[in-house]
């Protein structure tokens, strides 16, 4: 049985030590709580690492030539999901030049919108990395996860909008983004939740999905915000 597995064992039961068997049932040898704390550190720094995208055997000593391989390729990876970011907004270029407060808002959605969808995403492959996520339930999270997100989105977008309604005297540009968050924060919750649950299903580490959460919430912020802003606000 995989040793991850067994952990979850131990903790479901409160076991303190399980028998090793074959498969004629003989006893080969036990299994202690001390050796699951092993396991549990060992399971943590990994995903760690993967959420982080770096190699499993990955040490602040390694040689750094390892350490410029391992991270190289995640790094142009990023590269290539931020300049698509980078294409969404220029499409809204014009705006931007004719409104240059939008510039200097726009990051502040992307910003908490990234939050959100990490935290969410976080919360998504512990879960399923303990067993706490079925795969019959993938509905019932993302229900949930939207609906934190809303209501994350109603009282984040509400302060946001009065802050930027009292700084610039600008109550349609408040309200626009409020709303732009609040779409942010919804998209952040679903996206931190189905992209783990979608990895899963594909039988690849969810982990390593982390990238992509970020990059799906930064494109849904700001093509959101500057969309409104270009039709309502924009002659």
């Amino acid at each position: 049985v995989d040793q991850e597995s067994v952990a979850q064992l131990f903790k479901q039961h409160n076991l303190s030590s399980m028998p090793v068997v074959d498969e004629s049932g003989r006893i080969l040898g036990r299994i202690t709580a001390d050796d699951i704390f092993f396991v549990l550190e060992e399971e943590a720094t990994e995903d760690l690492y993967r959420i982080s995208h770096l190699g499993e055997v990955s040490d602040l000593n390694e040689p750094i030539s390892n350490t410029i391989s391992q991270r190289s390729g995640w790094l142009i990876l990023s590269l290539v999901l931020s300049t698509v970011t980078s294409m969404v907004v220029g499409l809204f270029e014009d705006s931007i030049s004719r409104m240059a407060i939008l510039a200097v808002l726009m990051p502040i959605i992307a910003n908490v919108g990234g939050v959100g969808g990490i935290q969410t995403f976080t919360l998504v492959v512990r879960g399923i990395a303990i067993g706490q996520i079925d795969r019959g339930q993938g509905m019932k999270m993302l229900r949930r996860q939207a609906l934190v997100g809303l209501f994350n989105g109603l009282i984040i977008g509400s302060l946001l909008a009065l802050i930027t309604w009292w700084r610039y005297d600008n109550a349609e540009l408040g309200i626009l983004i409020a709303v732009a968050m609040l779409i942010s924060l919804l998209i952040a919750g679903l996206a931190g939740s189905a992209i783990p649950l979608i990895m899963r299903r594909f039988r690849l580490d969810p982990p390593l999905a982390s990238g992509l959460v970020t990059t799906v919430t930064d494109i849904t912020a700001f093509f959101t915000f500057l969309a409104l802003a270009t039709l309502l606000l924009l002659p």
